[in-house]
């Protein structure tokens, strides 16, 4: 067992923190967290039930105060955070005493033989690993390459920063107005970067009323209601889940939100059956950005999740639920570390936590239209550098063929020169010749036409002119890599 003096990883760190804060939903990935916790318990700084309901880790007395204090109890105020030792004692220092008052003057008070210990210099507040994390950043200018961690077992042989950063998240430990986000890059490596926040998800917490009893429910709820085989729910606990939907889509709807059932999934090839976790209970818009929501008893199964796979089993009871309510966003869990799972706790029930679930809807419909505004930036963006691509081969193509032209003028022009050359010299061959000959003659008057044909200063010096309409297989040598992004 490892020694109660020396201190927390940030794994274990963030594992104790997230226990502190009373062990919410949707913040912890995997399982590795459990194992972190075993390691906690074993020193004493928190403890761990694993009953049928579920599992649950609270702090201990000891675990409060590393929290609160960033050491265990048996560790000085000032010990060394690396190792868990002790600094050593600064040494005692005197103090001379002041020089003698001159004659006549006023009696100097009498000086201390000796002063206490020295004044220890105020030591600055060890930063947590989040805190380092985003002092880290801001020194590298916002954006910093890191190592992901290697796995032994259930625990990480680095840091893991992905960890943190939902921690960070999770805990607010953002600054406000500001982001992480991750991109992973080849050789295991990550890249943070801590950026604007996206317009329109700094949402605060609105009330959302829960009646105790519901005159006329939502039509959306009386859908639910009906829809029997979907149910996650056992009976005893359906009343309070149709109040908690009925207060959720009534305020939804009155913020200008839009509700409704989650559809069927499409048909055809790929059919796939509805299921819970991918395809949730309701569907509010916002904006029209959508996130489905399930809302669901811990232990109970969905009737047509149960015939689906006990088909010669035993047949179906709601006996097995635990009384404890749950809504999550469906698909992928939560976005940047933040909480997308609610449940009833023992401090909060789950119609007190209502208002984050609709402020979580909200913001990613606020992500969602953002990533939809980018995502047509960047298609206006390549078509822009496309057709700049295209304007600059077109300009390539022109020069090219005007040189080329240039080239072929010079070319025949100096041929026929030459070619002028030698029918004089054959003309002078000939003149000396005794006897004339009527094919040479011929010869010499289809060459002087030929070399007339070929000179093109012959009649006149003309501009050439290039096509302006070349073909994309004529273009297309002038596209390069870096002109033209490829299609997508």
């Amino acid at each position: 067992m490892a020694h109660l003096g020396t201190t927390l990883n940030a794994q274990q760190l963030a594992v104790l923190t997230w226990i502190g804060d009373g062990c919410p939903d949707g913040v912890m990935q995997g399982h590795t967290y459990k194992a972190t916790a075993v390691a906690l318990e074993n020193r004493r700084l928190v403890t761990v039930a694993r009953r049928r309901s579920g599992w649950r880790a609270e702090l201990t007395a000891t675990g409060t105060f590393y929290l609160s204090h960033g050491r265990f109890p048996n560790q000085p105020a000032d010990a060394r955070q690396a190792g868990g030792g002790t600094r050593p004692a600064a040494p005692q220092r005197t103090t001379a005493a002041p020089p003698a008052a001159p004659s006549g003057d006023a009696k100097s008070p009498p000086a201390p033989e000796t002063a206490g210990p020295a004044a220890e210099p105020t030591r600055a507040k060890r930063r947590s690993p989040v805190e380092q994390l985003i002092a880290d950043l801001t020194a590298a200018g916002g954006v910093l390459r890191v190592q992901r961690p290697h796995y032994i077992g259930n625990q990480p042989t680095g840091v893991d920063y992905e960890q943190l950063i939902r921690s960070a998240n999770r805990f607010g430990k953002v600054p406000p107005g500001q982001r992480l986000t991750t991109t992973v890059l080849p050789s295991h490596g990550l890249e943070i970067r801590l950026e604007a926040a996206v317009p329109g998800t700094q949402v605060e917490l609105r009330p959302v009323p829960v009646a105790e009893h519901v005159a006329r429910y939502h039509p959306v709820v009386v859908q639910f209601r009906e829809t029997t085989n979907r149910h996650e729910i056992s009976r005893q606990q359906l009343p309070r889940a149709l109040r908690l939907l009925h207060a959720l889509v009534t305020e939804a709807e009155r913020r200008g939100h839009t509700v409704e059932l989650s559809p069927e999934p499409a048909a055809g090839y790929g059919y796939r059956h509805w299921t819970g976790a991918n395809d949730g209970h309701i569907t509010i818009s916002v904006g029209g950005h959508s996130t489905d929501l399930r809302i669901l008893e811990e232990g109970m199964p969905s009737r047509a999740h149960w015939e689906r796979t006990n088909y010669h089993g035993p047949a179906y009871t709601t006996n097995t639920g635990t009384g404890r309510l749950r809504i999550e966003c469906t698909g992928y869990g939560g976005r940047e570390g933040r909480t997308s799972r609610w449940s009833d706790g023992q401090q909060q029930r789950l119609a007190d936590k209502l208002p984050a679930v609709l402020a979580e809807v909200e913001i990613r419909a606020a992500e969602d239209a953002h990533r939809h505004v980018e995502a047509a930036r960047r298609a206006a963006e390549e078509q822009r550098r496309r057709d700049q691509a295209q304007a600059d081969a077109h300009d390539r193509y022109l020069e090219a063929e005007r040189g080329r032209q240039l080239l072929d003028q010079a070319h025949r022009w100096r041929l026929a020169q030459q070619a002028r050359a030698y029918l004089d010299a054959v003309r002078t061959t000939v003149a000396a010749q005794t006897t004339g000959d009527a094919t040479t003659e011929a010869w010499l008057s289809w060459a002087q036409t030929y070399v007339d044909t070929l000179d093109p200063l012959h009649d006149g010096f003309t501009t050439p002119a290039a096509s302006s309409d070349p073909t994309t297989e004529q273009l297309h040598t002038y596209l390069t890599d870096q002109a033209m992004p490829p299609y997508r």
